[in-house]
């Protein structure tokens, strides 16, 4: 028999595991049927796949230098007292 994947929605034991909302186990494709009828599990979401960073730009310049100036509304101090 084929076997789906699914996702439990609600706690219940299903072959002689217990499971909890957010669990993903695999069924028959009878039970996957009766399960998702009776609202215990539905159908996994895709897994969301993350873009590669692009890579940083070596041709400006200026990047790589820390900034002597400090940005507004920073504080500089421990003491959070704003300076300058």
């Amino acid at each position: 028999m084929a076997k789906i994947s699914l996702v439990a929605t609600k706690a219940f034991r299903f072959g002689g595991r217990a499971l909890v909302a957010g669990d993903e186990f695999e069924a028959s494709a009878r039970d996957a049927r009766l399960l998702k009828a009776v609202g215990k599990a539905g159908d996994p979401k895709p897994k969301a796949v993350r873009a590669a960073k692009p890579a940083p730009k070596d041709d400006e310049p200026g990047d790589s230098e820390a900034p002597d100036v400090l940005r507004r509304g920073r504080y500089a101090r421990r003491d959070m007292q704003a300076e300058g």
